[in-house]
């Protein structure tokens, strides 16, 4: 495989038999299973090794809705590898259950049958993927939410986790519902009502993941 800056060619046109747009984690999967074709193969990616800011203007636009969006910098990455340099390792499985629409289950058997594939690109044990149904909770149990974050960044999301856990200081939100964080913190942050645990990885992880009804994300 072969990196070339763009930046420095001169001549107007390159010649592919197959043009993949974006190096993120899909256009790289592609490219590399296409790379034993013998094709010549051309993975274009409008940023470089590293995050530069001055590309990533490039995702600056402008939102027109009622709903509330955080901005949309912190929320895209161009650069080789895409937005995955800011999901602090966090690779979650689709859970077929049967509350999903009928049309899934022509789907599902095909779908399964790249998990092994995917869960080796991303160097992921396959024993950590989980066979078991889902909890089936009684009204009366309380929801338990978890999330966890190798990055301290705060746009990770924690001006939500802060609200979270300041919901859960009232006996309203607390008798309904639990929420558990997992990993890193920005320096002078503290949880107060929030159940805090230390950065996990692996199956250790995904043990403690599987404890929980819903991943916020």
């Amino acid at each position: 495989m072969k990196f070339i800056d763009a930046n420095h060619i001169r001549q107007e046109k390159i010649q592919s038999d197959i043009c993949i747009i974006g190096a993120g984690p899909a256009g790289i999967t592609l490219a590399a299973k296409l790379a034993v074709s013998g094709l010549n193969i051309i993975l274009v990616e409008s940023g470089g090794p590293q995050r530069d800011d001055e590309v990533n203007e490039l995702n600056s636009l402008s939102i027109q809705s009622n709903l509330t969006y955080r901005d949309s910098k912190s929320l895209r990455n161009r650069q080789i590898g895409g937005t995955a340099n800011i999901w602090a390792g966090r690779v979650v499985p689709f859970v077929f259950n049967d509350s999903l629409d009928d049309e899934w289950d022509d789907l599902k058997n095909d779908i399964l049958s790249y998990y092994n594939d995917a869960f080796k690109i991303f160097g992921i044990d396959t024993e950590i993927q989980n066979e078991h149904p889902q909890n089936k909770n009684e009204p009366t149990d309380k929801i338990k939410f978890v999330t966890h974050h190798w990055g301290a960044n705060w746009n990770k999301g924690f001006d939500t986790y802060e609200k979270l856990d300041s919901m859960l200081s009232t006996e309203n939100w607390k008798s309904r519902i639990s929420f558990t964080y997992i990993g890193n913190l920005p320096k002078k942050f503290h949880f107060r009502n929030t159940n805090y645990m230390s950065p996990m990885s692996g199956v250790e992880l995904a043990t403690e993941l599987r404890n929980h009804d819903a991943y916020i994300t």
